[in-house]
């Protein structure tokens, strides 16, 4: 198995099944490949990291073959949770950490959720830029929101890449521009 670059601190639903004895592990635990998410799925990326084309549940959303709802975590409302994300291929850009309550063990988690709901990094940011071109893992802090308390909520680990030669906004053209391949991993948590 070749994973690019990882969520870990947070063990997401795919990587929590391949613990389990028997089981073979999900061949792409957080991507499916630019070629996959922008031409077969005009650029868009299942909520989890699955491909967008599946049926809903799809296999790592809550209620799909790995989203099993297992809680991996407790946490306290306010809390500074650890974030560690290991790359093993850079491709520049930035990693969000997005969270989604959810009110029932059949909902499913939406992007417009994930979006309301963007945490920030100890640095002040929502988004931790990745500039370092060399393969390393990142420790990273993030605030969970005061007000959001969840017997479920899902962390969404979200790294937008920035490697790919494509047309900016401006007309001009540059690494960095057009279709950027997308990396998602979800975690069940618990916020009291």
């Amino acid at each position: 198995m070749m994973l690019f670059s990882y969520f870990c601190e947070i063990l997401t639903s795919s990587l929590l099944f391949s613990l389990e004895p028997g089981l073979s592990p999900l061949p792409r635990a957080s991507s499916l490949r630019k070629t996959v998410q922008h031409e077969h799925n005009a650029g868009k990326c299942g909520e989890c990291g699955d491909s967008w084309n599946q049926t809903r549940p799809r296999d790592n959303e809550n209620g799909g073959l790995f989203g099993r709802g297992i809680i991996v975590r407790n946490y306290t409302a306010g809390q500074w949770i650890d974030i560690h994300v290991q790359l093993t291929a850079v491709h520049l850009g930035h990693f969000e950490i997005r969270l989604c309550p959810l009110s029932s063990s059949t909902e499913l988690e939406e992007e417009a959720c994930f979006e309301q709901n963007i945490l920030q990094f100890a640095n002040g940011l929502t988004k931790y830029p990745v500039t370092d071109e060399e393969m390393q893992e990142y420790f990273l802090q993030a605030k969970l929101p005061q007000e959001i308390k969840c017997d479920h909520c899902v962390v969404q680990w979200h790294y937008l890449t920035g490697n790919s030669w494509g047309l900016c906004p401006n007309g001009t053209e540059q690494i960095g521009c057009g279709e950027q391949e997308t990396f998602r991993g979800c975690a069940d948590v618990a916020i009291l």
